[in-house]
């Protein structure tokens, strides 16, 4: 059976593979091993071995340009006749080819083909921390039915299991366990043993991770999911350390939901965090939380997102970004900013102008949040906030002021999507010359001296947390480097990192 898809505007190709496809099909497979998170397997077996344990009718590949990139086998889960009907799936797609809905493709296929094979369970054994993977089978009709706990061991070629007293290199299994999901594919009763071996664990998908999981495949932000996953996992981001010395501060155009089906800004917004060594801690100055005098979100973990916003797809009303606890972040920022401010802690999670762009950058969702209101709209007093954050930098925080570079929503015309309005290219201009001059007294006087900032900005919120970032760096002694450029419906989002 051929069927034919899309992937990146490109055909893409899913037939049954064949024997001269094994010199493909082995390089990819290695690449999955050195994940580490794909497979207990440490080396490729021969196309005998591979061959042996793998169902002939249930083995296809995807076919790019001439090139297979992606491949999907079976394997029987038990040689008893009863079990006749359930197999296990292994996917993997090469490296290269990831985030092209190759995976989804080979999935569909090899599930058509399942069914018409007589087979009525198909179960995957997934690493927990392989998100992409749990993703991918939750939206094909997989459902968690546990986790396989002390079920392989990883060991080096030519060595022995950890059981052994032999010498050789080897790795336990991850104490999370392997997570299992099946799926029926007709109504037949399956005894529970056929999918699930004891000891079993209750599933440890996060929030975040869950809401993710149920996200239709067809939206970028998977894409984005699959992509952020495999670098990871080819290269995981170093985290802050001392000798890194002060985090820088970022000031981030932070749009509005539609940010995530931007394919292009989320991949800018994700390059620039791995750029950076992973903070301890991340502050946001959102222009969504004006109150004086300053307070902070919760502290507690998992606190519920603040949905400000309205017309959008209801999927962004399910969304989730649960991060963890927090309150040793909030004795932190308590310390820098006492007796400046006298903190109150809010029971309100974090609103859209800091989730949003998070979910982009940072999307596990598993560094401590605390979303600090803008208190006033005073350059100057933002200046002092800054400075005083600026300690913070040096314990790995990251301090994130959250606005948009213009934000004329009501001088826009969503009809011309592409069109850049003269105001809105003369103020980003206007902000850029001032940035890179240092010119700080120049952006405190914006509301006279900027050009067609009655329209930019008619209210400021989007533009006063950039003085939160300036001060954090240093003032007018910062060096500001521009991370990301360009126009949304003719709103500029210019942002930018000062050290």
């Amino acid at each position: 059976m051929v069927t034919m898809g899309i992937a990146s505007g490109r055909d893409i190709e899913i037939r049954a593979m064949l024997a001269e496809d094994w010199h493909a099909v082995a390089a990819i497979f290695a690449a999955g091993i050195a994940t580490r998170n794909a497979t207990f397997e440490t080396a490729v077996p021969t196309f005998v071995e591979w061959d042996r344990n793998h169902r002939r009718d249930l083995r296809a590949v995807a076919v790019l340009a001439d090139e297979v990139v992606g491949w999907i086998a079976a394997s029987p889960v038990s040689d008893r006749c009863c079990f006749g009907g359930v197999v296990e799936d292994s996917i993997y797609v090469a490296p290269g080819a990831l985030g092209r809905g190759i995976g989804r493709s080979l999935l569909e296929h090899f599930l058509t083909a399942a069914d018409a094979g007589g087979i009525w369970t198909v179960q995957a054994g997934i690493f927990p921390e392989n998100r992409a993977s749990m993703a991918l089978h939750a939206r094909s009709g997989f459902r968690l039915v546990g986790t396989r706990e002390r079920s392989a061991s990883w060991t080096a070629a030519g060595g022995t299991s950890p059981s052994s007293n032999a010498a050789g290199p080897t790795r336990a299994e991850p104490e999370s366990g392997i997570a299992v999901a099946t799926k029926r594919l007709d109504e037949l009763e399956v005894s529970s043993s056929s999918v699930r071996s004891p000891p079993m664990s209750i599933p440890t998908l996060s929030p975040t991770a869950a809401a993710d999981a149920a996200i239709p495949s067809s939206h970028p932000f998977v894409n984005h999911l699959a992509r952020v996953a495999s670098l990871e996992a080819q290269r995981p981001h170093r985290a802050w350390a001392e000798s890194d010395g002060p985090i820088p501060s970022l000031y981030v155009s932070h749009g509005a939901p539609p940010l995530l089906e931007d394919q292009a800004w989320m991949t800018a917004l994700a390059e620039w965090a791995r750029a950076l060594p992973r903070p301890r801690g991340i502050v946001v100055v959102s222009a969504h939380w004006e109150s004086a005098p300053a307070a902070i979100s919760s502290s507690a973990p998992r606190t519920p997102l603040v949905y400000d916003f309205g017309g959008f797809d209801p999927i962004y009303y399910e969304m989730q970004y649960a991060t963890p606890d927090a309150s040793a972040l909030a004795a932190q920022l308590r310390g820098v900013l006492s007796p400046l401010e006298s903190l109150s802690e809010h029971r309100r999670g974090l609103d859209h102008g800091a989730w949003v762009p998070l979910k982009a950058m940072y999307p596990e969702a598993d560094i401590p949040v605390l979303q600090l209101s803008l208190p006033t709209d005073r350059p100057d007093r933002l200046l002092a906030l800054g400075e005083r954050l600026a300690e913070l930098r040096q314990l790995g925080v990251l301090v994130i002021g959250s606005g948009f570079m213009t934000h004329g929503l009501r001088f826009v015309d969503f009809r011309r999507p592409s069109h850049v309005p003269s105001w809105s290219a003369d103020f980003d201009a206007w902000a850029n010359g001032a940035l890179s001059r240092g010119d700080l007294d120049e952006l405190a006087h914006f509301r006279d001296r900027a050009p067609g900032v009655s329209y930019a900005h008619p209210t400021v919120e989007h533009f006063t947390p950039l003085f939160v970032t300036l001060g954090a760096a240093g003032g007018a002694g910062a060096i500001v480097t521009t991370t990301i450029d360009g126009y949304m419906f003719g709103l500029s989002k210019r942002s930018f990192q000062a050290a």
